[in-house]
This record gives C-alpha cells, sequence and structure tokens, in this order.
C-alpha cells in the first residue's frame, strides 16, 4: 500500500491530479485555482 493511499486506491497526488484535471476543463477559468495547484505540487515535492 502506498503512504497516502486510502479506500479509493489511489495516492494523494493522484487524486490531486485527477482534480486539477477536472477543474481545468469543466470549471470556468480561475487565476487563484491555478496558483493554488502550484503551491499544492511544491508541497507535494517536498513530502
Amino acid at each position: 500500500m502506498v503512504v497516502g493511499m486510502g479506500e479509493s486506491g489511489f495516492s494523494t497526488g493522484e487524486i490531486l491530479r485527477k482534480y486539477l484535471r477536472y477543474a481545468l476543463n469543466e470549471k470556468p477559468f480561475n487565476p487563484q485555482l491555478i496558483q493554488s495547484s502550484w503551491i499544492r505540487r511544491d508541497i507535494l515535492k517536498r513530502a
């Protein structure tokens, strides 16, 4: 089992990527989403 993997079977990074893809494709453009995704990416890289 991968660290951060819950009942879904996806790791935290995979869930984040799936959410970002959904948000960028399905929601209206929001610069704050882009900025917060960069912050989360940097945090996950350090973990």
